[in-house]
């Protein structure tokens, strides 16, 4: 029997689990030169839907070993609401909150938002981030972004438990219902 240690493995995040999987030059040179994995080396994609695939890195492409469902994710469901802030900011709270396991990003443009809408470049960087996070700290499902005009919108749209918000403007923390707050 060959012997597995899942934590041991490297992972990269594929849009597809195929029994041959072709790498994109980026998790090529990833795999092989950032990771110093050589051909016969394992590492484990998954494709944020909570399937991972176990393959062996060839010459050109990767063989599968198994694919196995994984659901490690947390049991409450972890919304974050925010409003978008300056890019290397709103990146890291992305990066940390879906290494924290929040499920959904709900973003919105408030008066004080130093930054407009984001466009789709912007939106597929966040995408970047977030599957990168994924694989960083070995979830099986990618956190969705939901992007509103603002905080009326968002509470007006989407679909939402009841939520709470923690505030700490002027050196105090104030925390409440959400429904409740004056917008």
């Amino acid at each position: 029997d060959l012997y597995y240690n899942q934590s041991m493995l490297f992972r990269i995040f594929v849009n597809e689990l195929t029994q041959n999987l072709s790498l994109s030059a980026e998790d090529s040179r990833y795999l092989t030169n950032v990771l110093r994995l050589s051909a016969g080396g394992q590492f484990e994609a998954v494709n944020g839907q909570g399937k991972v695939g176990v393959y062996t890195l060839g010459d050109l492409a990767a063989q599968q070993e198994r694919i196995y469902t994984e659901d490690n994710e947390p049991q409450a469901k972890l919304i974050l609401v925010q409003p978008l802030l300056k890019a290397d900011k709103l990146e890291y709270v992305l990066q940390k909150a879906t290494e924290l396991g929040v499920q959904e990003f709900l973003l919105y443009s408030s008066e004080t938002s130093p930054v407009s809408l984001p466009g789709e470049n912007k939106l597929s960087r966040w995408t970047k981030i977030i599957q990168s996070a994924v694989c960083q700290s070995r979830r099986s499902h990618c956190p969705g972004i939901n992007i509103y005009d603002d905080l009326a919108d968002l509470l007006s749209t989407a679909r939402l438990p009841s939520l709470y918000y923690a505030d700490f403007a002027e050196g105090a923390l104030a925390v409440g219902k959400l429904s409740e707050m004056s917008l």
